[in-house]
Parts: C-alpha cells; structure tokens; sequence
C-alpha cells in the first residue's frame, strides 16, 4: 500500500457462527472456559482505512457505535499504535451489516481485520500469528478471525484448532432484534462441572466429514436453556427453522442470533420468506474459506 497518507484499504470483516459452544467451570481471571467450534459466514462488515496524519478517527453507517476505547475498532488501533508508533495515524469507517451485541462476533472480526488493515498499511511485517497474539487482548473471539475457515476454541476462546469443514448444508441467520447480554448470559447459565470434550470431538469430527445429521445429533449450546426461558420466541424460531427444513438449527454465541442449516436453496428460501415476514433480519449466506 506504500506509505502515503493516500493510501486506502477497503476489506471485509466476516460473521462467525456457533455450531457447538459448552460453557464450563470460571477460570481465576475471572473467564468461564469454554470449548465451541465456530465457523465464518459471508455476512459481513466492510472498513475503509485510510492514513492521516495522525490520530485514531472512527465513523460508522451505525450511529449507536461507540468511537472510543469501547468499540474493537479504535482498541485494535490504539494497541498497534502505541506498540508501534507508526509515522501515520488511520481513519476508518465502519459499514455495520453484522448486527452489533448479537452473537455472531461482530466487533472481534472488525478488530482482526484493523489489525490486519494497519499491519498493512503501517508496513509493521507481523505475521497472522503474531497480530492474532495482539487481537487476544483486544477480546477472546479475535484470534478466530485469523483462521481460515472454522476452528476448535477452548480456553476463554483464544486457544485454537483450525478445522477444515466440508459442511455444504446452506446457512441461514435469523435476527430478530432481541437484545441479550453476554454478561447477564454468563451471569445466568449453570456451568458445567467439566467439560465433556466427547461432545465438541464428535461434533468437529462431523463438520470435517460434512455430516449435519451427526452435527445436529451431537452439538448444543449450553445458554439455549437460560436464553430460550427468558426469550420464549427464540425457542420458536428454532423450532421454526427445522419445521420449514433444517437440518441443524440453534443459537450462535449468546444470541440472540438463530441459524439454520439446509439441504437445498428450496428449503432454506421457504424459511427465509417466513423469517421475512415475521419481520426479522435474516440473511442466506455462504461458508467463507478465507483468511481476515
């Protein structure tokens, strides 16, 4: 991109889905541990990064977005900054097409893709590993976004197996505009003693061979239960989904993000028109094969 304050960067920033997240015993700092298989979807954010002079200026299509330390974007930058002190300060605008707070890793794959842009841009040479090391502190998810396609994630999310999946079901997201906080999430869910791996082994295993029926068999997501008894309509969007079809369906993250999996674009376009109608944001997407 060279080193002119005319440069300009305009890149994706991908959804993630959880095909299985078990939620385990809190850590001493204060983190549950977690094992989830997680899988990037084309729906996405598009940053545009351009240098200026100096400083961090944030913008956004979503003017409920934080511009300081509270949104990934300006922490992403912040950190490289003061890391590395490079000649040029960035500009980035945010086009919000993930919704914000709704499971599907948002804000950590808009972090991934600043670290990625300004490693770039400010011709710092980090490589994925070292920038996914950064994006740790930025938030648990970020490291994923460095991965291919899907990964194994254990720890508080940061310890990652990159999955190769053969999954062609087609994915659908529905949105329904419910607000759940991730806090109140952990805050409410019965944790497990231990975490039984059998559950996310078989369920990764299944994903590699493109077997849904075993994935739907095998995987769960341990905030269902207190998520679906506060927000009832969830649970009908699920159930919803497999009436029309899938093969697999459930909750992303803490939600209040649904996805279903399909066998042909027939079954998954009769639930996108119901989706539609209901009034919810729903997306058909594909499986992304590609790095941040």
């Amino acid at each position: 991109m060279g080193n002119s304050p005319q440069s300009i960067l305009r890149l994706p920033a991908y959804a993630k889905i959880n095909l299985s997240l078990l939620v385990g015993p809190k850590r001493p700092d204060g983190y549950h541990q977690i094992s989830t298989i997680m899988a990037k979807v084309s729906l996405c954010d598009y940053l545009t990064f351009s240098l200026i002079p100096s400083g961090i200026e944030l913008s956004s299509s979503e003017p409920s977005l934080p511009y300081d330390e509270g949104n990934t974007v300006f922490k992403a930058a912040s950190m490289l900054m003061n890391l590395f002190s490079p000649p040029f300060g960035v500009k980035v605008h945010i086009e919000k097409k993930i919704p914000w707070g709704a499971g599907l890793g948002g804000g950590s794959s808009d972090a991934a893709t600043t670290l990625m842009a300004l490693n770039r841009l400010w011709n710092l040479n980090l490589s994925p590993r070292e920038l996914a090391e950064i994006g740790k502190k930025v938030g648990s998810d970020v490291p994923f976004f460095f991965c291919s396609s899907a990964a194994v994630a254990r720890g508080r999310g940061e310890k990652l197996t990159p999955l190769k999946h053969t999954l062609t079901a087609l994915p659908l997201i529905v949105y329904p505009g419910i607000e759940v906080s991730t806090k109140w999430a952990y805050g409410a869910i019965n944790p497990r003693l231990t975490l039984d791996e059998t559950i996310t082994n078989i369920a990764a295993l299944s994903c590699k061979r493109g077997d849904v029926s075993t994935l739907a068999q095998t995987a769960c997501n341990d905030f269902e239960a207190v998520v679906f008894e506060k927000h009832p309509a969830l649970k009908r969007i699920v159930s919803t989904l497999r009436e029309k079809g899938a093969l697999f369906a459930g909750m992303s993250g803490s939600g209040s993000s649904l996805f279903g999996l399909f066998s042909g674009e027939e079954s998954r376009e009769k639930a996108y028109l119901w989706a539609q109608r209901e009034g919810f944001s729903v997306w058909a997407v594909d499986w992304v094969d590609d790095g941040v």
